[in-house]
């Protein structure tokens, strides 16, 4: 592995921001080369996770929603280098912890400007599936 990008999920192209009671992780990206020496596209993995599933109406009534919509975008912020895999014993790689040496950019995007740096990236917009409590008690 060449490296990863490590960085937060933020307010996409519409700015709106994440209803109250739920909140992103932040999230990796690798980045490899295949063996002709070309980078391989990388997935960005997030957890979105809340402790409401429902929006008050205007009756008072709890609504419980399957699906949220989220404009949100990528924004790296350190870089993950050095990797080494350290395993002990007859442990798989995937479950060997990785030693590694980070960098944190000096001058970091400017607070609500994260759209004009250069390693932004805009997720778009995009349903997301909410996993509801069997119970309806809400």
């Amino acid at each position: 592995m060449l490296c990863r990008l490590y960085g937060s999920i933020v307010p996409g192209q519409t700015g709106d921001h994440l209803p109250a009671g739920f909140a992103l992780t932040n999230a990796r990206l690798p980045m490899e080369r295949s063996d002709e020496g070309e980078m391989n596209r990388g997935f960005v993995q997030f957890v979105l996770s809340g402790s409401r599933v429902g929006a008050v109406t205007l009756l008072g009534e709890n609504t419980v929603r399957p699906f949220m919509e989220l404009d949100v975008g990528y924004l790296p912020t350190h870089i993950e280098h050095q990797i080494e895999v350290l395993r002990f014993g007859e442990e798989r790689q995937e479950d060997a912890y990785q030693a590694s040496s980070w960098l944190h950019f000096i001058v970091p995007p400017q607070e609500n400007a994260h759209q004009e740096w250069a390693l932004y990236r805009p997720l778009c917009c995009f349903p997301v599936p909410l996993i509801l409590p069997k119970s309806r008690n809400l």
